[in-house]
């Protein structure tokens, strides 16, 4: 039997996140940062820790929130082998003999379902090297509970270049602890902006002039018409002008943190802006989010050219369509709407999106 007095929290933070586009310990939930969440959460624990990558070391968003909850920064060691390192580090670095382990991408966890967890496991007669929770979907090793004796076997997998959580963990005397019926909402990961913004999101991207906003405006109309409620975000890479003389503005310009104008059938809201992923967090239940530009993002996009020759300024892993003045046998006419939404909702629907 084990005490909760020799487990340590610990959030691991420190993944490069490429699916989503940007650090998922910074997005928010409930106006809370990913991170944050977490380790209020982590506070029925004795001791905490963050675990970054050694990019991470010098940022004050870490170091600001390991001051507030007291809890400790642990730098990997080991570089580009997933989880696997920062699980290493933390077993070799933590004065406590178990360490639970969580992603930061977990904002639906809360400390009911923790506490409950803990309590199955410090009431276990017996010792593992690991406590591995079971849900629907498999094991989830980065939701469990691990202890220093499974650095023996880590070491070995990682002289093998075997970096997987769970071949390690096959390796291990390990207890399986399933999940309760309806309880894996607590465990869900947040990986992509749709997941996110609990919403597909795709991007209408081109040049200037290319017939965005037209196209866009036709999609809207498309999935408007099948019975979708779609939101729709632009973005300005000059910095757009508010109208200055509006009273809404004034009391922007004079330091309110936002400013609505409304009336009894829409509104318009200015505020600060920081990145992308922030505006999603604040749009309402919708079935679609188009966003006209970011090129550069990681959302599926739609491209548009002028000609099918034309050299593409878009990575093609995020292109599901091409749209073309001239094109070939691979893109879609600008008027095509219905050929265009249907290659969007085919997409949609391999991906499970």
């Amino acid at each position: 039997m084990i005490s909760i007095a020799d487990i340590t929290g610990v959030v691991l933070a420190g993944g490069k996140s490429k699916r989503m586009g940007t650090a998922k310990a910074k997005l928010l939930h409930n106006e809370t940062s990913f991170l944050e969440n977490i380790l209020q959460i982590l506070n029925i624990f004795q001791n905490n820790c963050i675990s970054i990558n050694q990019t991470q070391d010098k940022d004050v968003f870490f170091n600001n929130l390991a001051t507030k909850y007291n809890a400790t920064i642990c730098v990997d060691k080991y570089n580009n082998i997933g989880p696997m390192g920062g699980l290493a580090t933390i077993l070799s670095s933590i004065t406590t003999n178990y360490a639970f382990v969580c992603g930061c991408d977990m904002p639906f966890l809360t400390k009911d379902f923790l506490k409950s967890v803990m309590f199955d496991i410090i009431t276990d007669c017996d010792t593992y090297d690991a406590y591995v929770l079971v849900s629907e979907n498999g094991s989830e090793p980065l939701c469990s509970v691990y202890s220093k004796s499974c650095l023996s076997q880590i070491d070995e997998c990682m002289s093998q270049n075997k970096y997987g959580l769970n071949y390690m963990l096959s390796k291990c005397n390990v207890n399986k602890i399933a999940l309760p019926y309806n309880n894996n909402q607590f465990i869900s990961n947040i990986n992509t902006p749709s997941q996110y913004a609990l919403a597909p999101i795709v991007a209408i991207s081109g040049y200037k002039n290319s017939g965005k906003t037209t196209l866009m405006c036709n999609l809207v109309k498309y999935f408007r018409n099948k019975g979708l409620t779609v939101a729709t975000i632009k973005h300005d890479g000059h910095s757009f002008d508010i109208d200055k003389n509006t009273d809404s503005n004034k009391h922007f310009l004079a330091g309110a943190s936002c400013s609505v104008v409304y009336d009894d059938e829409k509104m318009q809201l200015t505020q600060h802006a920081n990145n992308i992923y922030n505006i999603i967090g604040q749009i309402g239940n919708v079935d679609l989010i188009f966003i006209e530009g970011l090129k550069n993002s990681v959302f599926p996009k739609v491209e548009i050219k002028a000609s099918y020759k034309d050299k593409s300024e878009i990575d093609q892993n995020t292109v599901i369509a091409t749209v073309c003045q001239e094109i070939d046998n691979s893109s879609y006419c600008r008027n095509d709407v219905l050929g265009i939404a249907n290659c969007i909702e085919n997409f949609l629907e391999r991906n499970n999106i």
